[in-house]
């Protein structure tokens, strides 16, 4: 959810993927700037988001070794 200052509220991880990627992607959205706020009628309100994050180049061992 983006509240009507741009705020990022209630991150979460929708779909994870473990290996401490789920948490890795948290602490870096809560990291990132503020974001451009949604507008009705020329005013700031509250809007869901949902951004993708994919990791590339990671093959994640099955049997965890």
């Amino acid at each position: 959810m983006v509240d009507e200052a741009g705020r990022l509220l209630d991150a979460e991880v929708v779909k994870g993927v473990g290996y401490g990627l789920d948490e890795e992607a948290l602490r870096l959205v809560r990291l990132m700037p503020w974001w451009t706020p949604g507008l009705v009628a020329g005013k700031p309100v509250k809007v869901p988001a949902t951004l993708r994050i994919r990791f590339g180049g990671i093959v994640p061992d099955p049997a965890g070794k």
